[in-house]
């Protein structure tokens, strides 16, 4: 993070102490579970881990900024369905179960700390920001057309694992060509989006106005965000895999203890693991078991 953004942020923070108002972090994000988790399209540990490690971190400054700290987690999933070909059916079913999921931490959570979870489809209009991302993605196209092979190839590490072949539409009789102009595709619509979308006449009017400021955790170790240099945390302890693509599991330590993280799909399916019935009361199906996944962690 610049010097510059750091400043800014420090600004917003003096400011909400000076004038008596809440602080506002905005969590913009995919609002899907990735298709790869057992859970999917519902929630699982990793939303629960997460909100448990913000509120660890965050309660802190309630006691330093008197008007308190308000959460907002946004999701952007009206864009996937076109980006990553999600099921719109299973995009509702996720903002169900995060929603209900956010809820239940607002009712319990410290004094001075507050959640909230809104769809950008709930209050703008979406259908414009999609015109403008499709009408501006032949361009788009052109301009990645002309990358070398390593920028290529950079530019979709992370979209190469996004596209769900079996969404929307079904993508797996595509060859290998066809998948790969797919997974351009996706990378670029996102970055088009990431650039377009948040304009100050779009959503970038309100994610970084005011004394709010915008809050990412895998995004913010991608090269998108070496230019908007978001406020990148954790996703929770020892992990920056994001909350709606991991899966939420305890680790086991040397001293015997049990650790909860977010791991991602590699760290799943390449480490033993195994169930833990959870002592929790009244938990959706999802939730009702833990997992300890043995990575050789201290």
């Amino acid at each position: 993070m610049s010097l510059e953004r750091r400043l800014a942020i420090e600004s917003k923070i003096r400011r909400s102490i000076e004038e008596d108002r809440p602080l506002g972090l905005v969590v913009p994000f995919g609002g899907y579970k990735h298709f790869w988790n057992p859970s999917a399209p519902l929630v699982d540990w990793a939303e629960v881990f997460h909100l448990e490690f913000m509120i660890h971190h965050l309660t802190p400054l309630t006691s330093v900024i008197p008007a308190g700290v308000r959460i907002e987690y946004v999701s952007e999933d009206f864009i996937v369905p076109l980006m990553d070909n999600y099921l719109p059916a299973d995009l509702d079913r996720y903002a169900e179960s995060f929603r209900a999921l956010v809820s239940r931490y607002q009712a319990v959570l410290p004094a001075g700390l507050a959640f909230d979870f809104w769809r950008l489809s709930e209050r703008y209009d979406t259908a414009t920001i999609t015109d403008v991302v499709l009408n501006a993605m032949p361009s788009r196209l052109s301009e990645f057309g002309s990358l070398d092979d390593d920028a290529r190839a950079i530019e979709l590490k992370r979209s190469t694992r996004s596209v769900n072949w079996r969404g929307w539409s079904d993508l797996t009789s595509l060859d290998t060509s066809e998948r790969e102009a797919r997974v351009v595709y996706a990378r670029v619509m996102e970055k088009t989006f990431s650039d377009l979308g948040f304009l100050p006449e779009h959503v970038g009017g309100y994610y970084e106005a005011d004394l709010r400021s915008c809050v990412v955790f895998s995004w913010g170790t991608s090269l998108d965000n070496a230019v908007k240099q978001f406020l990148t945390l954790h996703s929770a302890p020892g992990s920056t895999v994001d909350h709606w693509i991991g899966r939420g599991v305890v680790i086991p330590t040397r001293d015997e203890r049990l650790r909860t993280t977010i791991v991602s799909r590699t760290q799943y399916e390449a480490s033993p693991w195994s169930k833990i019935p959870s002592r929790i009361e009244n938990l959706d199906s999802n939730l009702r078991n833990l997992e300890t996944v043995d990575l050789g962690i201290a």
